[in-house]
């Protein structure tokens, strides 16, 4: 009992002190992890989508590698939660015996090597899930890993904005050839990004306690993803975007919160505090659930006025 608790402790210690095998399994993901959106082979002989595929596929035998390493070095070995690590399992299965009964089994387990929905590549993404939920479990480590996403967001951003301004411009002799074309691949997918873009800026500014300057560096953030998700409209998006906000609304809304004396101070002693119970108005949740609202309504329209002008 003891020794699990260590092994515990252990799996939780800021980037700084871990091992140094874990240190390198790490920055393999979020290398491989963060650049895929953005990584691609400047060449029309190969695939759009092989030199992504093929990025992950490093990082994640790196990262798996160094955890293999980091763990025979410990003595043990610390996996996810049960619940996790079963739920893994069953999709490998499910996705290896729907290969087997597929009537075209090579295909189904390789294909041409990148395809992401094939045996192989199911695999290695469950894998990446593995070592990256054993990896990513102290605040700094999930705070880089959110500090890259972010980061590679606005670069596809200012790169989609080229793009659009300069269409002939930032072609990579025709791999990017229409004003569509983006560095994810389809211009849904482009959406899609931006949808978890604005979802995670919006959850972190209501939920964390931040610096004033952080908190209007998210606002922005949330400001241009909502840019780039009217300029998509992605129906989808905009539904699960509108759900998050009006979840998070009603949260804050219902949630109480006890304030010690009105004014926040700590009470000193003799003193008899006084709770006061507050609902917080997110005006940020609000503003998005309001957009999306609008444009999910538009869908539903015969002519689409808002996105005919878009």
């Amino acid at each position: 009992m003891e020794e699990a608790e260590k092994i515990k402790v252990k799996s939780v210690v800021p980037f700084g002190n871990a091992p140094f095998f874990e240190k390198i399994g790490f920055i393999a993901v979020l290398v491989g992890v963060f650049l895929a959106p953005i990584f691609f082979i400047p060449s029309a002989s190969f695939p759009f989508q092989f030199g992504k595929v093929l990025l992950i596929a490093l990082a994640t035998l790196l990262a798996f590698g160094c955890f293999i390493l980091a763990r025979l070095k410990e003595g043990a070995i610390q996996l996810p939660e049960k619940i996790f690590m079963a739920s893994a399992v069953l999709l490998v299965s499910a996705n290896f015996l729907a290969a087997i009964f597929s009537g075209n089994v090579a295909w189904s387990m390789t294909g041409q090597g990148f395809e992401v929905a094939t045996f192989v590549s199911i695999f290695a993404m469950v894998a990446l899930l593995v070592v990256t939920a054993t990896l990513f479990q102290s605040r700094d480590k999930i705070f880089l890993s959110y500090a890259a996403f972010l980061v590679v967001a606005l670069i596809i951003f200012a790169f989609q904005a080229i793009r659009l301004v300069f269409p002939a411009g930032l072609t990579f002799g025709g791999i990017f050839s229409g004003t569509t074309a983006s560095l994810i691949g389809r211009f849904n997918d482009l959406g899609i990004i931006f949808g978890a873009v604005a979802l995670l800026s919006l959850a972190t500014t209501e939920l964390l306690t931040l610096s004033k300057f952080f908190k209007i560096c998210l606002l922005v953030v949330l400001a241009i993803a909502l840019v780039v998700l009217v300029i998509v409209n992605f129906s989808i998006v905009w539904w699960a975007v509108a759900s998050f906000a009006l979840i998070l609304f009603v949260y804050l809304w219902v949630i109480k919160q006890a304030v010690v004396n009105q004014n926040g101070v700590q009470s000193v002693e003799g003193a008899t505090p006084t709770s006061v119970n507050k609902r917080k108005i997110s005006y940020a949740a609000l503003a998005v659930l309001v957009i999306a609202s609008i444009f999910i309504a538009d869908n539903f329209t015969q002519n689409r006025p808002l996105g005919s002008i878009i």
